[in-house]
């Protein structure tokens, strides 16, 4: 066990494995690096050296419960898995491997057994493929991203960086690894190419920002809460359009992270966490960039009857350059465009959504940072800093 002056045989998929650094379990990709990887990484072998397998956390997210095997032995392991889960009242459906297609002799023994064994619950080859879609991104995008790029079907994998809150920050970091950003960033998942792509997240916070949001590690935690509740409620806003669901990668980062999470390794929420709260609200207003359109969700609150949404936009010294209201009565399970804003007027402002009832109670309210060009926004909101729209209380996002 964890011999690793052992060779071993080329194992399913083509990907030559060799002490405790193991390839892409089916695809023959590049090896994993990370050291926190490696050290969990188990070689067994029997005792007659004929079967291999390894274990641990590299394996499990690539799909394959347990690692390497050899068909028989896979798919002995899926029968008793799936006699095992099969009465799980939380089960949705079996997917065969993680964003990519198992081979051919594994996929065929593995619809035999969901339809043998558990044959009312869908199997999909792919978590990324054929009855969803997935694939990311991964990275910051633009808001209106995820609204001009619409999927028709479940989206099974989405996320962006997600940066903790200072107070989280230099409880991962020690002092000489602060700032600014470097490798040891790097190994707590803020690297600037790859899925996460943080070149593209350290840009937005400098372009909404200016310098002064990149003085320190305090200073780009304070303003990157910003990117993260924009870009994070933007994927479930853009969702509430086509109802089509939505999964973040992920819930719960395994080690102190900078990427992919609504609250951090210590359970403090960052404002990622706020975001999807706002835009999953059972009755919420939103903004749809890709259209122009204020709208109002109902998700799950009942025929609604006489409500009143309403737009309001200030400039940076408080005055109401712009404003619209319109009565909406949206039923279950809609999403109704109520007020067009083609013609706000251009330039850095505060939009301020609500949507009231009939007698004037709040049922949702939302706010936006936007720099207007044509009805676009440019992203760049530095003239706020320092005014009264970046306090403190405002970027905690309560």
């Amino acid at each position: 066990v964890g011999r690793a002056d052992i060779p071993l045989p080329q194992p399913l998929g083509g990907c030559q494995v060799k002490g405790q650094v193991a390839h892409d379990i089916l695809a023959g990709g590049a090896p994993v690096l990370r050291p926190a990887v490696q050290q969990r990484t188990v070689l067994v072998i029997d005792g007659d050296g004929g079967d291999f397998r390894a274990g641990g956390q590299e394996c499990c997210q690539k799909g394959i419960a347990g690692g390497f095997f050899i068909a028989e032995m896979f798919l002995d392991n899926a029968r008793d898995y799936v006699s095992l889960i099969r009465k799980h009242p939380s089960i949705g459906l079996y997917c065969g491997r993680n964003e990519g297609y198992p081979p051919a002799v594994l996929n065929a023994g593995l619809i035999e057994t969901v339809n043998t064994l558990h044959s009312d619950i869908v199997y999909i080859p792919s978590s990324a493929d054929d009855g969803v879609s997935g694939h990311g991104p991964y990275r910051a995008v633009e808001p209106s991203f995820y609204f001009e790029n619409p999927t028709s079907k479940f989206h099974s994998e989405r996320g962006m960086p997600a940066i903790m809150e200072y107070e989280s920050l230099s409880r991962m970091l020690t002092s000489d690894h602060l700032w600014p950003t470097n490798d040891v960033w790097g190994q707590h998942d803020f690297t600037r190419t790859g899925a996460q792509g943080d070149t593209a997240f350290v840009g937005m916070v400098r372009r909404r920002f200016g310098e002064q949001a990149m003085e320190s590690a305090e200073t780009f935690a304070k303003y990157a809460q910003w990117v993260n509740y924009d870009g994070y409620r933007a994927m479930y806003e853009a969702n509430n359009v086509g109802h089509k669901g939505l999964l973040i990668w992920m819930s719960h980062s395994a080690w102190p992270s900078l990427a992919w999470q609504t609250y951090d390794y210590w359970f403090r929420p960052t404002a990622a966490c706020a975001a999807v709260k706002k835009a999953c609200e059972p009755l919420h207003i939103q903004m749809n960039p890709a259209t122009c359109q204020i709208e109002v969700v109902n998700a799950s609150c009942g025929d609604q009857k006489n409500l009143t949404a309403s737009v309001s936009v200030v400039n940076p010294n408080g005055e109401e350059v712009y404003s619209k209201t319109a009565q909406v009565s949206p039923a279950e399970d809609t999403t109704t465009q109520v007020i067009d804003i083609a013609d706000v007027p251009d330039g850095l402002c505060i939009v301020t959504l609500k949507l009231t009832s009939a007698d004037g109670k709040v049922l949702s309210q939302n706010q936006y940072f936007r720099n207007f060009r044509s009805g676009k926004d440019t992203g760049n909101y530095q003239a706020l800093v320092g005014t009264k729209w970046l306090d403190n209380t405002l970027l905690k996002f309560d």
